[in-house]
């Protein structure tokens, strides 16, 4: 149905927070290709996602919060394994939805990562239709399909 504002509501009941509609979901993109993160970034912030991105597994652990709807994660980095960031996320008890990017095709580490529970596996080359279509059903943001 349409969206329609109510113009009759009282001003002292405008609150200063944003509404559960207008709250942009973060995502944290943990990728070390420089030029894929950045294109990730801004893909997402056309789609009004609020984008952190870390290159590293550390640096990805650190930056683990409960404010993070989605995960994207590349399991190849620099300073180890993505599944760690994964088996971090995990331990946290983070309700954070979970996608991961992989070249993979190693069986006993793809059923490594099976142990985890990421929501999607991805292989490369990503499809990131794909990608968006399962952000936009599972963080309810106004994702719409273009063309």
């Amino acid at each position: 149905g349409r969206y329609v504002e109510r113009m009759d509501a009282q001003p002292h009941a405008v609150s200063e927070t944003p509404t559960i509609a207008a709250k942009r979901h973060t995502v944290l993109v943990v990728e070390d290709d420089a030029a894929l993160a950045d294109l990730m970034r801004r893909l997402l912030d056309h789609y009004e996602f609020d984008v952190r991105s870390a290159g590293m597994c550390q640096q990805a652990i650190k930056a683990l919060d409960s404010d993070i709807s989605y995960l994207i994660l590349d399991l190849s980095l620099p300073d180890g394994d993505g599944i760690n960031v994964l088996r971090a996320l995990r331990q946290k008890g983070y309700q954070t939805r979970v996608a991961v990017m992989t070249g993979e095709k190693d069986a006993q580490r793809l059923a490594r990562l099976q142990m985890l529970r990421p929501n999607l596996i991805l292989h490369k080359p990503v499809d990131f239709l794909v990608l968006l279509e399962d952000m936009r059903a599972h963080t309810g943001a106004a994702v719409a399909a273009e063309g």
